[in-house]
């Protein structure tokens, strides 16, 4: 018996009898003793050709599986949020500076290009201090 796997597309049946007179196969019905037949099964089939003659009879079988795609895996769409926390980075100021930092200049860029492309995102820029300050001056 033969396999032949196909995904929704037609597959050729092949045959070769020696001696046979009457040649059939389900589904399709009497056929040469030799030949080819093309089919698109919707299903799994399995084809049954009998052939008859003076000798006796012989039967073989060919099973076609069809299968479908495998289902596609939706991923899961990330919220503006999770975006936004994903790619927006924070940037850090030398103390008692108010300039960008060469080393801040990539993640700046970055930010402004993200925000660019989802500009219905509202956001808030917060300035925090860091304990390297007086309670005084980090309130200033």
């Amino acid at each position: 018996p033969s396999i032949v796997t196909s995904v929704a597309f037609a597959v050729t049946l092949t045959w070769e009898t020696t001696n046979a007179t009457d040649v059939t196969i389900d589904g399709i019905g009497a056929v040469k003793p030799t030949g080819s037949q093309q089919v698109t099964p919707t299903d799994s089939t399995t084809y049954h050709l009998v052939a008859k003659g003076a000798g006796g009879t012989q039967e073989a079988t060919a099973r076609v599986t069809v299968s479908g795609p495998p289902p596609e895996a939706a991923a899961p769409s990330a919220t503006e949020e999770e975006l936004f926390s994903q790619s927006v980075k924070d940037i850090f100021f030398d103390y008692d500076k108010a300039d960008i930092r060469p080393d801040q200049r990539s993640a700046l860029q970055g930010d402004a290009q993200f925000l660019s492309q989802h500009s219905n995102i509202q956001f808030t820029v917060e300035g925090h201090c860091d304990e390297r300050g007086s309670t005084e001056y980090n309130l200033a």
